[in-house]
């Protein structure tokens, strides 16, 4: 049997995350900092987890790998159950990956019926050095704002350009203003680019960008990226990037940036 942990309970899976040093969208689901679901093996004692996040709208395996049990239960509840739910928000995919390498073959092993497919992610932290990151900013002449509650009453014409990512990946704009930060550029009096905390885990910030079609490769994205690693800086905070293999754009700004690739994992999904 699979139990979907109430939020309250979210804890009860915390010992599966120990010693996982990457995943801190899962981490972040469990801390109760950003919204998702955890589905368990034993809810009081659980050895195997699944864990849902809303924000990239996709699930993590977690704890014990060799758990015969919640392989052959968990797939019947996504067969069952997951599927319909995901269907309900519009989501016609399933996403998964693995906290460990040993969790791919297990993966291929419980979908195996699934025309499932995967491809590698990379993992980029930044250096150790605070002062090396932010050299080459240009330090542009459009307006860079960081996001408060008194923009919300300002007449920037398309706030629901920021109001929307930021309430897929915090749930309410309130636990945002408590735990994220986002920098957004406005030009024409509208958002052509935001720069923001997806997750909080511990001292860790994942970041993610977003530039309108029409205002990109005019550097946006790389100055507000510089600016939201200085203000990690000032708050202790490490930044966390995280990118497709294929996503070249996104490699190159992160290195640009002064990341440095650290891991590698595989994102499975199938089509439903």
């Amino acid at each position: 049997m699979i139990y979907k942990l109430k939020k309250s309970e979210f804890q009860t899976a915390g010992n599966l995350m120990a010693g996982v040093k990457n995943f801190p969208e899962a981490h972040a689901v469990i801390n109760r900092i950003n919204p998702g679901e955890v589905y368990v093996d034993n809810n009081k004692n659980p050895k195997s987890a699944l864990v849902w996040n809303q924000g990239m709208q996709g699930f993590y395996f977690i704890g014990e790998v060799n758990n015969e049990k919640f392989k052959r239960n968990i797939n019947e509840y996504v067969n069952d159950t997951l599927l319909n739910e995901l269907l309900h928000k519009g989501i016609n995919w399933f996403e998964i990956s693995g906290i460990s390498d040993t969790w791919h073959e297990i993966i291929e092993e419980i979908f195996a019926d699934r025309n499932i497919q995967y491809e590698h992610q990379l993992v980029y932290k930044m250096s150790d050095k605070p002062e090396d990151l932010l050299k080459g900013a240009r330090g542009g002449d459009y307006n860079i704002q960081k996001m408060d509650r008194e923009v919300l009453q300002s007449n920037i014409t398309n706030l629901e350009y920021i109001t929307k990512e930021l309430e897929l990946f915090w749930g309410t704009l309130e636990n945002f203003f408590s735990n994220g930060t986002c920098y957004f550029a406005v030009e024409d009096n509208k958002v052509v680019s935001i720069c923001y905390s997806g997750f909080r885990a511990n001292n860790t910030e994942t970041i993610g960008i977003e530039t309108l079609s029409d205002y990109r490769k005019k550097g946006y994205a790389y100055e507000l990226g510089n600016k939201f690693i200085e203000d990690c800086n000032e708050r202790g905070v490490m930044p966390y990037w995280d990118c497709s293999k294929d996503n070249i754009g996104s490699r190159r700004l992160a290195e640009k940036l002064g990341f440095e690739k650290t891991d590698e994992y595989r994102c499975y999904w199938f089509n439903f």
